[in-house]
């Protein structure tokens, strides 16, 4: 049986090496232009808000996190200068640096670092990771802000030390996420944890010079850490865009489109004198069903109309197909469409003439999903309400009052930690749209035999019942592997996309 550590360094050399691109880009190395397609501008620059799509690039931009991921897919901290994890104690220990600031001058102190993992603690303390600090679930039911720490973590100088109630494997990973973005302290309210800056000064890698509608202008800052990732992009500038604003057009030397496989295959957009460089098939699609709908309250109708849409993608012959486990090749419990149980019961006439309320193929996210999901309702006969709504907030609002009966969702697990990805997507009260798996008990049940599972060959074995589980009961439905892709003039023949990161960081790109 292969073990935990195996897997996760075999995928990640394989990434890193198989799949790494290694040519130098001809992409001017002081400034470009990066075309943001698959999201919307930012809603928010509260750290706390960077599970959002829409906003975790531009947090990436202007914080360090205790953590990050640098473009030779290693764990580095531009904010410590020593780290270390015993695990006969199962204490974390970590130093700050000397000489760090943010944006406005002022130092970084190890408060405002601490700040970050203590807002997730108080807001989101069944975060992974978080979660198994010593004291923090009494902690955080306190509500008394800030002002204190829970017992297992304590500050001694320069140093922060966390003590968790179990042996960990990856404790640091977490910490590389956009969620503990470092903001100075002043921009939060220690008596409520709330956020009070419209945009807090910088503590990482660029700074915003300048922002209008649909692009924002990053520089990069003089006084960024010492010792952090080396970056020859002097100015990136953001503009927000639709691959189809993108068709017929030319793209200059200085451009780097980012994009989705499956918004660029269903636009079937041609861009002239284009290079496309591919990321791996790390990403994924699903369906999430409103199980308060009666058409939906079962999970054989849910299964079953999965299975309809799945057969509509592959109808679709646009050089992807569909798939039924959560897990990507990439990630160990990956499962062939074989490995599930077809369902051979035929349920059409309990879908006939039922009335289903869909978001439209022109949705502005994931309109290859809500395609095949429209032709697999109009196969079934259903009576078809189209829902017209074209903010994500609106739609997410609609689906959870049960004005719409489902809805797409593309996510991505992290090859260095598979296992805290796995955890924290199904995180409860973490993101909305995961609403209604929430009461998933057995689905949580076989999660924290995954967490808490200390023989490394189990957990294979363990990821795979969860994904078999997760395909049954259907609340979320997988249906398709995709990739990242980037476009550029064709002069540009490579990229160097560190493969290991399923989204990089635009100045780990233009490298």
């Amino acid at each position: 049986m292969i073990s935990k550590k195996t897997i996760m360094v075999t995928v990640s050399l394989v990434i890193g090496v198989v799949f790494l691109i290694t040519s130098k880009a001809k992409v001017n190395s002081l400034n470009f232009d990066y075309i943001v397609t698959e999201t919307s501008e930012p809603d928010s620059f509260d750290p706390l808000n960077a599970d959002k799509t829409q906003n975790l690039t531009v947090m990436r931009m202007l914080y360090f996190t205790p953590f990050e991921v640098d473009k030779n897919n290693l764990l580095k901290s531009s904010v410590f200068d020593k780290y270390d994890y015993d695990s006969n104690s199962s204490t974390l220990t970590l130093e700050k640096k000397s000489n760090i600031y943010f944006d406005d001058g002022t130092p970084i102190e190890v408060q405002d670092i601490l700040i970050a993992i203590l807002r997730m603690g108080y807001f989101k303390p069944d975060f992974p990771m978080i979660k198994d600090i010593i004291g923090i679930e009494k902690w955080s039911q306190n509500k008394k802000g800030l002002l204190t720490n829970p017992v297992g973590i304590e500050v001694s100088g320069v140093k922060i030390i966390i003590k968790f109630r179990k042996k960990m494997l990856n404790p640091m990973f977490r910490l590389c996420l956009e969620l503990f973005s470092i903001v100075p302290s002043k921009c939060i309210d220690l008596e409520t944890g709330k956020f009070n800056c419209d945009i807090a000064p910088s503590s990482g890698y660029f700074r915003i010079a300048s922002k209008a509608d649909k692009e924002i202008v990053f520089e990069k800052r003089n006084l960024a850490s010492p010792g952090a990732e080396s970056i020859s992009a002097n100015k990136i500038t953001f503009k927000f865009k639709k691959i189809a604003d993108l068709c017929k057009t030319s793209i200059g030397e200085n451009v780097i489109v980012a994009v989705s496989e499956l918004d660029y295959i269903s636009s079937k957009c041609d861009i002239e004198d284009a290079q496309l460089h591919w990321m791996a098939a790390s990403r994924f699609g699903v369906l999430r069903f409103n199980t308060k709908n009666e058409l939906f309250s079962s999970s054989k109708q849910r299964s079953y109309f999965s299975e309809q849409v799945r057969k509509q993608i592959d109808l679709m012959n646009l050089g992807i197909h569909s798939e039924r486990s959560l897990l990507s090749q990439l990630l160990p419990g990956y499962l062939e469409k074989n490995d599930f149980p077809v369902i051979t019961e035929d349920l059409r006439s309990s879908f006939k003439g039922r009335k289903i309320s869909l978001v439209s193929e022109n949705a502005p996210v994931l309109p290859f999903i809500y395609k095949a999901v429209l032709e697999a309702a109009k196969s079934l006969d259903m009576d078809i309400e189209v829902v017209n709504k074209v903010k994500n907030e609106e739609i997410l609002n609609d689906f959870l009052d049960n004005r719409i009966s489902v809805i797409a969702g593309a996510s991505g697990f992290w090859a260095q930690d598979p296992v805290g990805d796995i955890s924290m997507w199904f995180t409860k009260n973490l993101h909305k749209t995961m609403t209604f798996v929430w009461e998933d008990k057995e689905l949580y049940s076989l999660l924290k035999d995954i967490e808490d599972e200390t023989v490394d060959s189990n957990v294979n074995d363990r990821i795979k019942l969860l994904n078999k589980h997760i395909y049954s009961n259907s609340i979320i439905a997988p249906l398709i592997h995709f990739r990242r892709l980037y476009i550029t003039n064709s002069k540009t023949k490579n990229l160097n996309l560190p493969q290991a990161i399923t989204s990089p960081a635009p100045w780990q790109i233009s490298l």
